[in-house]
């Protein structure tokens, strides 16, 4: 994904900003090297197809051990990417709780923003809500409803962390996007089930992991095109959100609440632990 404008990073300075671009660039070779394997083996399947007693081929063999070896390595790499990148940015605990203007501050506002949103869409109904920033309802779409959205809970555009939030924003909405157009259920009983336990853990673990991945993609993918094409830059660097978004669904289990008043201290807070839990996934304590 791309971002709305080119910014200058931010902690370009910092030791731990050019480990994170080395660990990134592993995560690529790696990538480029699973790809080679998948060749390898296509080449070997239709090399046995027409052989009626067909087995696994010792270079097919060698080529899953490599995938194993390659797999764990690719894995390892983009969470020391991340972790690196955090720490470049303030340190574990400055980053989670908000105070790094670098890494954290905008995802912490922009999320706790969306669902105090959608809380008080779930209290005053969609109608009510829109009424009280003098919008009336009367003939809109789920366009100019999420465009709405977006604008009241994205924060300024005027620098890195913003512009990450604001992509995990977008994405999100995007997201409640194709439930809509998939789902019978109208637009407020789809925004009202983002406070359903399940789906707000999914919606806190995606928004974070997009905006973490953002962060990644700001700081080092124009780097990148200087060694891949663009369509390379793009389908690797796909490939590393999903593995961030899926690492963090998997290692995160900490919601264990969902009365929570989201337009109050205590809303901003629990998006503040649950973004450390995050955190955890790819960064230790000893920060």
């Amino acid at each position: 994904m791309g971002t709305s404008q080119r910014h200058q990073p931010s902690v370009t300075g910092q030791p731990n900003w050019g480990k994170s671009s080395l660990s990134l660039s592993a995560a690529i070779k790696n990538l480029e090297r699973l790809n080679t394997l998948d060749n390898e083996d296509d080449s070997s399947n239709n090399e046995n197809k027409d052989n009626i007693r067909t087995t696994p081929s010792s270079r097919q063999s060698v080529n899953n051990k490599q995938r194993e070896r390659i797999t764990a390595a690719y894995r390892r790499n983009v969470h020391n990417a991340v972790s690196r990148l955090i720490k470049a940015s303030g340190g574990k605990k400055k980053v989670a709780s908000g105070a790094s203007r670098a890494l954290g501050h905008a995802g912490v506002v922009v999320l706790s923003n969306f669902l105090g949103a959608i809380s008080e869409i779930s209290i005053k109904g969609l109608s009510g809500w829109l009424a009280e920033k003098g919008i009336t309802l009367d003939g809109k779409n789920w366009k100019e409803i999420s465009d709405i959205l977006n604008d009241l809970c994205s924060d300024t555009v005027i620098g890195m962390d913003e512009t990450a939030a604001n992509q995990a924003l977008s994405e999100m909405l995007q997201i409640l996007d194709n439930t809509i157009n998939s789902s019978t259920l109208d637009v407020e009983e789809v925004l009202n089930g983002c406070l359903e336990k399940e789906q707000l853990q999914d919606i806190i673990d995606t928004f974070f992991g997009v905006y973490i991945y953002a962060h990644l993609s700001q700081n080092f993918e124009e780097k990148l095109t200087k060694k891949y094409s663009q369509k390379e830059v793009v389908k690797y660097m796909e490939d590393i959100k999903d593995l961030i978004i899926s690492d963090i669904k998997q290692g995160v289990y900490g919601l264990n609440s969902t009365q929570v008043d989201w337009n109050s201290d205590e809303g901003n807070q629990y998006i503040t632990e649950e973004f450390n839990k995050i955190i955890s996934v790819f960064v230790n304590d000893e920060d």
